[in-house]
């Protein structure tokens, strides 16, 4: 993506880049023998717009400095903040700008503790053992707009805050499963004190 516009190989070629050219070429010939073919014989979708399905892309090249992200599917609902605006979120994750850090920070801890996934466990579909994709369950809840002048909702992101400084410092082996790293993070945050506080707080803030 260039400009916020998807490159092709034709249009990546034209800008001089000679290598990428090369390498969509290569994909477009793939996914031209590969993909589901209409009537006349011709692929029914591009690879580009394919890549571009409902804007997943295009919507990213707007610059947003502060971003929330939380898992699609798992045993466990996850989110964090981004302060990065050149990482393109994948199609296994659901993000959203946010206005500051404190709204961001806000958002990750209510969608990161028990009670909200308690709260969409029973409209979750299914898997082998256990309930998986999240999607927009999570926006069925009453989670209020974060307001700067509502004290709950300050405190909330300052725990949130807290907790990510304590996260930063935990020393985590790259061999490690992202499971294990999550578990030991979890387990920290308990330890301090700031995750019992984090659910009180979500507790507080969404009628039961």
């Amino acid at each position: 993506m260039e400009s916020g516009a998807i490159l092709t190989a034709a249009s990546a070629d034209a800008r001089g880049h000679r290598g990428l050219a090369a390498w969509l070429r290569d994909a477009e010939t793939k996914w031209n023998e590969h993909s589901n073919k209409g009537v006349d014989g011709a692929p029914r979708m591009t690879l580009t717009r394919s890549l571009n399905h409902l804007q997943k892309l295009v919507a990213q090249a707007a610059r947003s400095p502060i971003r929330v992200l939380y898992t699609k599917a798992g045993t466990r609902l996850s989110a964090c903040w981004l302060e990065d605006d050149d990482v393109i979120i994948d199609h296994k994750a659901y993000w959203s700008a946010a206005n500051s850090l404190e709204e961001a920070a806000y958002v990750a801890a209510v969608l990161n503790t028990s009670i909200v996934l308690d709260r969409v466990k029973d409209l979750q579909p299914v898997g082998q053992r256990d309930p998986r994709d999240f999607d927009n369950l999570v926006w069925t809840l009453p989670i209020p707009e974060f307001d700067a002048s509502e004290a709950l909702h300050v405190d909330l992101a300052a725990a949130a805050l807290h907790a990510a400084g304590i996260a930063a410092r935990i020393e985590l082996p790259d061999s490690a499963h992202f499971t294990a790293k999550r578990r030991a993070i979890r387990q920290t945050l308990v330890d301090d004190g700031v995750a019992e506080t984090i659910e009180r707080l979500v507790d507080a803030l969404l009628p039961p």
